[in-house]
């Protein structure tokens, strides 16, 4: 309060607008003596909702050894969350991949992942989904698959002695 004045901003949210709409706010302000004044902004547009999925392209898999792999997906939104899942099954539903791992995506392009705890010589895919900032959801892409490497392979050399016995002769 100034000399009689009260001098501030007045905020206000509005609510329940139509998405992608023109909106103009008007304010009457009134003072002591009854006098008012409409005050006018320049109006503003709502912004429109992302409707739109993310797309995922060019998922690849791959073992790093006998345990482990690893993995990539390209992505055309630079937000939200990338799910991944690693199974013996050949295609899985969007809910299993969304309980699997995740990681934060923050632009555009290949995404690169890796798994461990896998078991040694078994056929894995590697299946990949993201949700966006908005919450759609991609489908789920899935690589063409691979095979953990083996375990350690032991090679011997077995040496056989033959004698003879009575009128048997063994070589």
């Amino acid at each position: 309060n100034t000399n009689g004045i009260i001098v501030g901003v007045n905020t206000f949210n509005l609510t329940g607008l139509t998405p992608s709409t023109q909106y103009f706010a008007h304010a009457v302000h009134t003072n002591s003596q009854g006098d008012s004044n409409i005050l006018s902004g320049d109006g503003f547009t709502t912004d429109s909702p992302d409707l739109t999925a993310p797309i995922l392209t060019s998922a690849i898999d791959t073992e790093t050894g006998e345990t482990t792999a690893a993995g990539s997906v390209t992505t055309d939104e630079g937000n939200g969350t990338l799910n991944y899942l690693v199974s013996t099954n050949s295609s899985e539903s969007l809910a299993n991949v969304k309980a699997g791992s995740s990681q934060t995506v923050s632009s555009t392009g290949v995404q690169n992942v890796t798994v461990s705890g896998l078991t040694a010589e078994t056929a894995y895919y590697l299946h990949f989904a993201q949700t966006d900032a908005a919450g759609n959801d991609s489908n789920v892409i899935t690589g063409d698959g691979f095979t953990t490497d083996g375990g350690a392979t032991l090679t011997y050399e077995q040496t056989v002695l033959a004698t003879s016995v009575g009128d048997a002769d063994f070589t």
